[in-house]
């Protein structure tokens, strides 16, 4: 889990640097862009191989990486996108945690 970490704090300067190049759409294609190589890293780490190996390092990277931009971009949205800033995180706290409530019950 510590290349999670590092995936998440590489992903946090990566990522600001890229919407400052590249601008907020097309830096949302490159995040579901990453999110595909992610699943398809993932995928492939659990079918092919049945042993922790470099892949899984890989895969934990990545996965750290992806998760923050998408963090980022949903914290974007509900800061820049809404005129209340404290309502839409509100409702996306609200949201993710009866999610999560649900998926742990399942």
């Amino acid at each position: 889990m510590m290349f999670f970490g590092a995936g998440s704090v590489v992903s946090g300067v990566v990522n600001g640097i890229v919407q400052d190049k590249i601008g907020p759409k097309k830096s949302a294609l490159l995040t579901t862009g990453i999110i595909i190589v992610m699943t398809i890293i993932t995928v492939f780490n659990v079918r092919a191989t049945s042993e922790f190996g470099w892949l899984s390092y890989l895969m934990c990277f990545i996965w750290g990486f992806q998760d923050t931009c998408g963090i980022i971009f949903t914290s974007r949205l509900c800061g820049f996108e809404f005129e209340n800033h404290s309502e839409p995180f509100s409702v996306f706290n609200f949201v993710q945690g009866v999610v999560v409530f649900a998926f742990q019950i399942v």
